[in-house]
């Protein structure tokens, strides 16, 4: 028989055309797209239950979860990112003086504030009173003042850069320029590298220093306390050895490492129990030596002379004053 024919139960094979003969073809391809479909039939049902299976249980409706972690994360968002840093700009708030267009104006408000704070330019000639105005100006256009847990107040830039220029009041190169920020902190605080409470310190990132213990040391100029020297100290070592380096700051670095030498033993002396000429703290290392010298250089000018006379001399030629003669200059050239 032809082999695209087949007969079904109770046909006759005369009888092709007649109700109940089917072409073979046909009759395959019927049963493959009834098994195929089937087939996918079953694949559609085993996937969806999989589906069903995987399928989170939520407690919702996923709709309302997705609202409900949409609110988690906007709050957590706000409060761990949003308000801390909202906080810390209302903590924080930066000066960065600007020279008025009436100069004069300036000059008199400055020397003002000086006049009433420091005892330094109160007791220089009227000459280098203007000289030392100027410097203060001159300083603070130099630098961004950033205000820590503390209302920002005009004066107190001008008063820190007055310890500044004191200290380099006799220096031709007297902006510390390896500086561009000073931090002004309300009070003491706490360094997260060592946890150690602090009244001011320096580094790369700036001068810091306490509000209220700057002020202490200017009211009381005769104890050799002083912050604000203390700390200006420390940051002209800074510039003399990390800052732009030209001929001036080179011959200031050689006095200095004359001051250096005639110092160590004095230093070391003190150590060994010499009776304190200076505040104990300039046992700490020889860095807080030289500070603690130069707080002692200022606020008790006589006695430095009188008990340590090598050092104090090494002291008037390194900063090219005296402070005995206030404003005397050892030699103009070098300022």
């Amino acid at each position: 028989m032809p082999p695209d024919t087949t007969y079904l139960p109770g046909a006759h094979p005369a009888t092709l055309d007649q109700p109940g003969v089917v072409d073979s073809v046909q009759w395959y391809d019927s049963v493959w797209q009834h098994s195929v479909q089937q087939h996918f039939d079953s694949l559609e049902m085993s996937y969806r239950l999989y589906e069903d299976q995987q399928r989170p249980n939520y407690p919702l409706p996923e709709g309302t979860m997705f609202l409900i972690m949409l609110i988690i994360l906007s709050v957590s968002a706000y409060l761990y990112i949003i308000r801390p840093s909202l906080r810390q700009q209302k903590n924080k708030q930066v000066i960065r003086p600007r020279t008025p267009r009436d100069n004069t104006v300036q000059e008199i408000q400055f020397d003002q504030w000086l006049s009433r704070y420091n005892p330094y330019y109160q007791s220089l000639s009227f000459d280098n009173k203007q000289r030392f105005v100027y410097r203060v100006q001159q300083f603070m256009l130099s630098k961004e003042f950033r205000f820590h847990s503390m209302v920002a107040e005009d004066y107190i830039p001008v008063l820190v850069s007055a310890a500044a220029v004191q200290l380099t009041f006799g220096l031709r190169n007297y902006r510390l320029d390896y500086f561009d920020v000073i931090h002004i902190m309300r009070k003491e605080y706490v360094l997260n590298i060592d946890q150690e409470t602090y009244y001011g310190h320096v580094s790369k990132n700036g001068i810091h220093v306490s509000w209220k213990k700057f002020m202490e040391g200017y009211d009381d100029y005769k104890d050799c306390v002083n912050l604000g020297l203390h700390e200006m100290a420390h940051a002209l070592q800074y510039d003399a050895y990390l800052g732009f380096e030209d001929h001036h700051d080179r011959y200031f670095k050689e006095r200095l490492n004359e001051y250096a030498a005639e110092g160590r033993p004095v230093f070391r002396a003190m150590r060994q129990g010499m009776s304190y000429v200076m505040d104990e703290y300039a046992l700490e290392n020889f860095d807080e030596f030289w500070a603690v010298s130069v707080e002692m250089f200022f606020e008790n000018p006589a006695t430095f002379r009188e008990k340590l006379p090598n050092l104090y001399q090494e002291m008037c030629e390194l900063l090219n004053q005296d402070p005995a003669e206030p404003g005397r200059l050892l030699n103009a050239e070098l300022a």
